[in-house]
């Protein structure tokens, strides 16, 4: 099977604009998050913190990928050995159900990770939802990273690109 890539969201050094945060903190957590410019890629990083039953940050950005026939989403990313999740929105709402999966990183080492899109679960707040659709990503309306499961401290995700492309 091979794929042709289509390019429609690269993160690289020098714009972590459009990437805002969503943390605990809606719930009354302590938890901090952003992405900052290093180098040639952005860097998801902060501090999960479980005080006031916190215990999760993320950051989303906006994406369109109405216009391409899209199923797969390829990310590189350099991580800190903490587990994180790759998730999508089919709206741009800030509540609601999303599409989860999850990722291991290897502290220290790049990985190349390719997921297609029956990859993904449905979850809202934490919980899987059985009477949902399947994820399209060419619905997606947000694409966001998110570090929770009571993994406090720091922690830092380094992304040098997020691709999208359909398998042929």
């Amino acid at each position: 099977m091979t794929s042709v890539v289509t390019s429609i969201l690269t993160l690289a050094a020098a714009n972590s604009a459009g990437w805002f945060s969503v943390n605990d903190t809606v719930m009354g957590g302590q938890s901090s998050s952003m992405v900052v410019n290093e180098r040639d890629y952005q860097c998801f990083t902060g501090e999960v913190s479980l005080e006031n039953n916190g215990g999760f940050a993320s950051v989303r950005h906006a994406i369109n990928l109405s216009q391409h026939a899209v199923d797969t989403v390829e990310i590189r990313v350099l991580g800190d050995g903490k587990n994180y999740q790759l998730r999508f929105r089919q709206n741009g709402y800030m509540d609601g159900v999303a599409y989860a999966r999850s990722f291991e990183t290897t502290p220290g080492s790049w990985q190349t990770l390719q997921f297609h899109q029956s990859e993904f679960d449905p979850v809202w707040r934490g919980r899987k939802l059985s009477q949902q659709p399947p994820l399209s990503l060419q619905s997606s309306e947000q694409v966001s990273l998110m570090i929770s499961d009571k993994q406090s401290g720091p922690f830092k995700l380094c992304i040098e690109y997020i691709h999208f492309s359909k398998k042929i």
